[in-house]
């Protein structure tokens, strides 16, 4: 299953506060208040002329320049936000927004290294400056250093415990370390702070799932559709939670309330391929798997899940090519080799089981605690008659799972086979 939780929150300038200004301004400081009121406001042309407006009469003011820097960086002008970032510097030199502000353009021109540089330029005038912390969260969670993260996050709401924004992120890092509990906390403060937080609710949902306490799941997921009834990551975190109870026609209807919102939701195809597959519905499976594959080619889990059905569609051929394709994006697919191989031992020809034998021992890499996977590398080595490997395969799988049947079956007809050889060689040494 195709099971993610949101995405955490990007980097994010600031702007310096603005007294509140009345609809006239008449000097520098009341035209970069009107032009901080329009930011607020979204209407980033109107702040852009009370901010140009500002520096005419002012052209000295940091505060000021931190505006026009935060308008070009939203315009995706990057070169054009540093130049005035760097402005507000040269008027402030103790000017620790400007460094945090920096920083966040530098970690959207993915220079991570030089936005970590400009954050700790930041903290190193203002140790207590919030913003700077919880960018260097989100570097540090970039950069795959989840513990760093997490003490960012940590740092920042030791300054500001009511930023919703840096609970939800501290959220998503603890869920990356599947720290679901902790997780949990986070979003909740996020949500408590932020009733109105559909990604908090949403992450929370996923959270909850994860410890499977299913009821508070549905109920976080309904909140996010109260708030936002057309969010698509709602009605798919549902449909992970139903199939997770094995509820798999709820599943379905959830994925595809998801999909009718998003149609082009790969992992939402993918994961209504596999509750269809649940539900044998192999066609409609084939479909859902197709769908989710042509919008993302690189889904691997995608091509293990088309082989998989290909395979209870006696398409063998066509199963194999889709346990390859998948292994061609992550060789470290067990369930990708454990399907490969016995797609091979199906097709029954001179190099067959001695693939299937390969395919299974890269299963086996992966994860040795699969009975069912020892077993069929037993089958595929009584083929080979290679039967003493067949027995120690067996034990594996029997030592796992005492209760397997087949591979009690195998591992007497194996050994049945190894003793008849080993009576037959002692009756030619006889003669």
């Amino acid at each position: 299953m195709a099971i993610t939780m949101g995405k955490k929150n990007a980097a994010r300038p600031s702007n310096p506060p603005a007294d509140q200004q009345d609809s006239s301004p008449k000097d520098a400081k009341e035209w970069y208040g009107a032009g901080h009121s329009r930011f607020e406001q979204d209407d980033f042309e109107g702040a852009l002329a009370a901010y140009e407006k500002a520096l005419a009469l002012d052209p000295q003011n940091a505060d000021t320049w931190n505006g026009i820097g935060n308008i070009r960086a939203r315009n995706n002008d990057l070169e054009g936000a540093i130049a005035a970032y760097e402005q507000a510097i040269t008027f402030k030199p103790d000017d620790a927004r400007a460094r945090n502000n920096i920083g966040t353009v530098r970690a959207q021109q993915d220079r991570l290294e030089d936005a970590m540089a400009a954050y700790e330029q930041a903290l190193a005038i203002d140790p207590r400056y919030a913003p700077a912390w919880y960018n260097i969260g989100i570097a540090r969670s970039d950069q795959n250093d989840l513990e760093g993260a997490i003490d960012a996050y940590e740092q920042a709401l030791a300054i500001n415990p009511k930023d919703a924004h840096t609970w939800y992120n501290l959220g998503v890092v603890r869920g990356e370390k599947k720290d679901y509990e902790g997780a949990k906390t986070a979003f909740e403060q996020s949500v408590i702070i932020d009733a109105n937080f559909a990604s908090g609710w949403s992450n929370l949902g996923f959270s909850l799932n994860k410890l499977k306490d299913y009821e508070g799941a549905k109920a976080a997921y309904d909140k996010v559709i109260s708030i936002e009834p057309e969010n698509a990551d709602a009605w798919y975190g549902i449909g992970n939670m139903y199939f997770d109870q094995e509820n798999f026609e709820d599943a379905a209807v959830a994925f595809e309330r998801a999909l009718e919102i998003n149609p082009k939701y790969a992992a939402a195809w993918y994961n209504l391929g596999n509750t269809r597959a649940k539900l044998k519905y192999f066609e409609d499976a084939i479909e859902a798997y197709e769908q989710a594959l042509a919008i993302d080619p690189k889904l691997a889990g995608a091509w293990t899940g088309l082989g998989n059905v290909k395979m209870e569609s006696k398409d063998i051929v066509a199963a194999a090519m889709a346990f390859e394709k998948a292994l061609a994006i992550d060789l470290k697919s067990f369930n990708a080799w454990k399907g490969l191989g016995g797609a091979r031992l199906q097709q029954k020809n001179l190099q067959s089981a001695i693939s299937a034998i390969v395919a299974y021992k890269q299963a086996i890499g992966i994860d040795p605690t699969d009975a069912c996977t020892w077993n069929n590398l037993g089958v595929a080595l009584s083929v080979e008659k290679d039967f003493e490997g067949a027995i120690a395969a067996f034990e594996q799988a029997l030592a796992i799972d005492p209760a397997h049947d087949r591979a009690l079956k195998g591992f007497e007809y194996a050994r049945r086979k190894q003793e008849g050889l080993e009576c037959y060689s002692n009756a030619e040494n006889e003669k």
